[in-house]
């Protein structure tokens, strides 16, 4: 059997990847403190969620995998879309770590199978 060529990751794929798990991480303290935890109570159930989808998909995103990429955006889209109904605006947090894997992923992209 033929192996394939393993690729060589860059150092910013690296740093854009930990990036997007320390975001993914920063969702824990919120999933315990968040003021919107008082006026709805499912809220804690959906940043689990999140927390979930985001990891495989940076798991995907590490392994280099389009759908990862895919599903990272489309959760984006989703909770920004939920954070601006529920608080009236953008949290930047929220916004800008994602942002930046988003990018920094996509110049990668055609490199993704």
């Amino acid at each position: 059997m033929e192996k394939t060529p393993v690729k060589k990751k860059s150092a910013s794929f690296v740093l854009i990847c930990v990036l997007g798990f320390v975001a993914a991480a920063l969702i824990v303290p919120a999933i315990m403190y968040h003021p919107l935890r008082e006026t709805h109570p499912w809220f804690s159930y959906y940043l689990v969620a999140v927390m979930v989808v985001s990891v495989l998909s940076l798991l995907g995103i590490w392994k280099l995998k389009r759908w990862a990429f895919l599903v990272y955006a489309i959760l984006f889209g989703v909770n920004q879309a939920i954070f601006a109904l529920l608080i009236g605006g953008w949290l930047y947090l929220v916004l800008v770590l994602p942002v930046v894997v988003l990018v920094f992923s996509y110049r990668y992209f055609a490199d993704f199978e």
